[in-house]
């Protein structure tokens, strides 16, 4: 039939015409990607992850490359779903699969995507960078070490006040009952001398 001639050839294909029928871009993909050493954008030594995260364009195309990767799974996952309803089972793609795949790229562009991660690189990649956020964290450490000092001085002080007001309460009580002593005897003598013996009480004079 009109598959035979997709699958033959020197059989380097990812997506062969192997099943009855199946040419095109029917259900009958097996899930499997073959990628290729060599090729257009492979440099002649092996590109290391560090390489790749250290360089901002290397990085972007990664991303972009991860990008391309999810769609084509998400693609996949919705065409295994339609075309599944009609399909044996064993000509049914395992959607299962597909979606952790997806989950998993999605996972690691979340990941280097991230603030933390474009902070982690940024410490990596500039020494500037690193310079300056290492001079913050000193100041930020030679502040708190400060504010330290501060509240230990003021625990110091607290302490000192409370023992000077317990140490002043007794002349403080001993004061105020010499007051209400002073205030009543006057309110006598006057009640005496000025109003016949009624009683008098000396207003804003609180003990």
């Amino acid at each position: 039939g009109g598959g035979g001639d997709g699958g033959g050839g020197d059989g380097g294909g990812t997506e062969g015409g192997g099943n009855d029928g199946g040419g095109g871009d029917g259900g009958g993909w097996d899930g499997v990607i073959e990628v290729e050493s060599g090729g257009e954008g492979a440099s002649e030594e092996a590109i290391s992850l560090s390489e790749i995260f250290g360089d901002c364009a290397r990085r972007d195309e990664l991303l972009d490359d991860l990008y391309e990767l999810l769609a084509f799974l998400v693609q996949r996952q919705e065409e295994a779903t339609r075309a599944g309803e009609g399909l044996p089972l064993e000509l049914q793609l395992d959607r299962s699969e597909l979606a952790a795949r997806a989950r998993a790229v999605r996972q690691v562009v979340d990941t280097l995507g991230a603030e933390h991660t474009h902070f982690l690189l940024q410490l990596q990649s500039s020494d500037r960078f690193l310079n300056r956020q290492a001079a913050a964290l000193r100041q930020m450490l030679a502040h708190a070490d400060k504010m330290r000092g501060l509240a230990d001085g003021l625990q110091t002080r607290q302490s000192d006040l409370l023992l000077t007001i317990r140490g002043t309460y007794p002349r403080y009580e001993a004061a105020a009952a010499r007051v209400k002593q002073v205030k009543a005897e006057f309110e006598g003598a006057l009640s005496k001398a000025h109003f016949d013996g009624r009683r008098v009480n000396l207003m804003g004079v609180e003990v």
